[in-house]
């Protein structure tokens, strides 16, 4: 009897080894079929030098909408004629949001569209608690401008102003220069994630040391003054009072802080003329809205497009061609590049690739083992009970039937190993395909043991001392 349960064990865990390999080379075939949903392929602007992907002079309309199909029909705004007359009506939000939507589902070649604008912050203080409170006292309403001019060609405060850190409007903060080089974790609010950077909400992700510097917590609403320079000669200004919703480990950059770029839209911009040498910082002054925020978004800060049907971007890179974009390295037309990110897809198909060959090599061998195995467990068994078989045999039972005999015994003790892994297979929802082949392997070394004792003879079986 114990002899007896060799069979099943061995069944047991051969046919779970041969199992197990089937199921790794299903799921890396799965991860190789789609494997171009799951690894991004980003491209992004650069000069044509390639030296970096940020601040050289990109702009939306020119540029980024450039690689587009179906851009929005629009008439040329009027702020390119006289952004500063105070009377120019921008897109909303919203009707941004439904601007960018339409040229993503214009493309199916462009699964995304990420892009950042810089201006310059300083930070005014915390305003609220995370739960409400307001901060007592309360901060001034408007900031504190000097007086400055340039009427000898050199203004210091705007100077000062260009030497302050950096405020980045970004649709995902996550693809900006700094933090996609870094990758750092980034820690949110919760409710909010890198998503959030999508909608036109007043939030704010901090470095962490900028936080505790000021007090503040996930949570909390702080106060910044935003500065945009025009020309190095006049600056305009914004208050925003926003929530932080995340921080992130600052390493040797400088403080930037990052908001949603759809904010753009809806801005308060100023000429700090207004604040200079203001008697009351509390005094309420009727603003509203002179820059549109196409304007603001016109020029940007870097721009990152997220592919998609990433098996084939020849069209992707005609369009390119056509447009007069260049090859990192190449001087082209607009003597701007577009580099395409394809290195991790490539290097996970290559690898994908090898393991499925591999696979393919192991498999066939693990299937030849269950036979050998099967011959070698059947022989150790049968070995014992020659003499059985020769009296069978002399007793009238035919070649057929004392081989039937000793075949069933030993598969219905093979079928008992096997059927737990029929089960799991049959509750997970998979074939049994390896399985059956594992069975008709294993089966083969059974009947060639058995057939093995056919070739002796009864009588010397019987006269045999041993």
């Amino acid at each position: 009897p114990a002899r007896s349960l060799i069979v099943p064990a061995v069944s047991l865990v051969l046919s779970s080894l041969v199992v197990l390999l089937g199921q790794v080379q299903l799921t890396q075939a799965g991860q190789l079929a789609n494997v171009h949903e799951q690894i991004p392929v980003r491209a992004w602007f650069t000069p044509y030098q390639g030296t970096r992907n940020f601040n050289f002079g990109l702009s939306m309309t020119g540029d980024v909408n450039a690689v587009f199909h179906g851009q929005p029909d629009r008439p040329e705004p009027t702020w390119r004629r006289n952004m500063l007359t105070g009377n120019v009506t921008g897109l909303t939000p919203e009707k941004a949001q439904a601007e960018r939507e339409q040229m993503l589902a214009a493309t199916p070649d462009i699964r995304d569209r990420v892009l950042s604008t810089r201006f310059r912050y300083r930070m005014e203080g915390k305003t609220a608690s995370a739960d409400g409170t307001p901060v007592s006292p309360a901060l001034p309403l408007w900031p504190d401008i000097p007086r400055h001019n340039n009427a000898w060609g050199y203004d210091w405060f705007v100077q000062e102003v260009l030497g302050y850190f950096d405020l980045i409007f970004t649709e995902d903060l996550m693809l900006t220069p700094a933090l996609m080089q870094q990758a750092p974790a980034v820690t949110f609010l919760h409710g909010y994630d890198r998503q959030s950077f999508k909608a036109a909400q007043r939030i704010c992700v901090l470095p962490e040391d900028l936080m505790r510097a000021q007090g503040c917590v996930l949570g909390d609403t702080v106060r910044l003054t935003a500065f945009m320079v025009l020309g190095e000669a006049q600056i305009l200004i914004d208050g925003w009072d926003v929530r932080i919703v995340g921080s992130y480990p600052r390493q040797a950059r400088a403080p930037t802080i990052y908001m949603p770029w759809l904010l753009l839209f809806e801005n308060e911009f100023i000429p700090d003329g207004v604040f200079q040498a203001m008697p009351d910082r509390d005094l309420a002054l009727p603003v509203k809205q002179i820059l549109p925020g196409e304007y603001l978004a016109e020029s940007v800060y870097s721009a990152v497009l997220t592919l998609d049907g990433t098996d084939d971007l020849t069209q992707f890179k005609d369009r390119l061609e056509d447009m007069d974009f260049t090859e990192s390295g190449k001087l082209g037309g607009r003597r701007i590049a577009v580099v395409i990110d394809d290195k991790e897809l490539a290097e996970t198909i290559q690898t994908l690739t090898r393991q499925l060959r591999l696979m393919d090599l192991i498999i066939p061998v693990v299937l030849f083992l269950p036979a050998v195995i099967g011959f070698v467990v059947s022989w150790l068994l049968s070995r014992h009970r020659v003499r059985e078989y020769a009296l069978m045999r002399s007793l009238g039972s035919g070649h057929s039937q004392a081989f039937a005999a000793f075949f069933l015994e030993q598969a219905i003790l093979f079928a008992a190993g096997i059927v737990p892994v029929l089960v799991w297979l049959q509750i997970n929802g998979q074939t049994a395909g390896l399985a059956g082949l594992f069975a008709l392997c294993y089966g083969c070394g059974i009947i060639v043991s058995i057939s093995v004792l056919r070739h002796r003879s009864v009588l010397d079986v019987l006269l045999d001392p041993s």
